[in-house]
């Protein structure tokens, strides 16, 4: 079975208990580490959102290659953000040598998702946008390595996948200060496939 087919889940709702942490104090544009070391802290590695920044996310300024790092600081507020493939490097620099492993997921349908890994107890870092507004392609162009950026998404967020109900995916987001967060699932599917339908588990 491809990874694009879309596979039912089991139940009309499911919630796992992760437990929530706000990015909006000191990691303003923080999302993609605040929402990893939420997965982290679920599946039972005790480590800070200080402390994967600053020893293991790939940081540069801009101009930046979003699939390599991330894009300024997460301390500052006009820091860029990045993708699934540099959150996946931080996760393998942690997850080294532990029971666990970080699995990257491209193109898999966020129904699926909920079927595969919700249903089974594993929260899913999931990329979107801020209060899943509607995806748009960002003005800004650059060139890095010899290649152009054209393909950078706004507003870019990340945040975690820790349920779902019969109208819509339960979120850890945080962006937001509430624990849970309910986004229909129209605008999540739009917002998910704007930002190419990436994902991260931990396994």
């Amino acid at each position: 079975m491809s990874e694009a087919e879309t596979i039912k889940p089991s139940n009309k709702s499911k919630l796992l208990s992760v437990q929530h942490i706000c990015q909006r104090d000191n990691w303003p544009t923080g999302c993609e580490s605040v929402s990893a070391v939420m997965a982290l802290n679920y599946a039972g590695i005790d480590i800070s959102v200080d402390d994967f920044i600053n020893n293991y996310l790939e940081k540069t300024t801009a101009p930046f290659n979003p699939n390599l790092s991330f894009g300024g600081s997460p301390y500052d507020s006009g820091g860029w953000g990045c993708y699934s493939p540099v959150i996946k490097n931080a996760l393998d620099k942690i997850l080294n040598g532990t029971e666990h492993s970080a699995e990257l997921l491209i193109g898999v349908p966020a129904e699926t998702l909920c079927a595969r890994y919700i249903d089974n107890g594993i929260p899913v870092i999931f990329w979107a946008t801020i209060n899943m507004a509607k995806p748009t392609l960002s003005p800004d162009k650059w060139n890095f390595g010899g290649e152009t950026i054209d393909y950078w998404v706004i507003p870019e967020h990340c945040l975690v996948l820790v349920g779902y109900d019969e109208n819509n995916y339960i979120f850890c987001d945080p962006w937001k200060r509430d624990k849970l967060t309910y986004y229909s699932k129209e605008k999540t599917v739009t917002a998910y496939k704007g930002l190419y339908s990436q994902a991260i588990i931990i396994k």
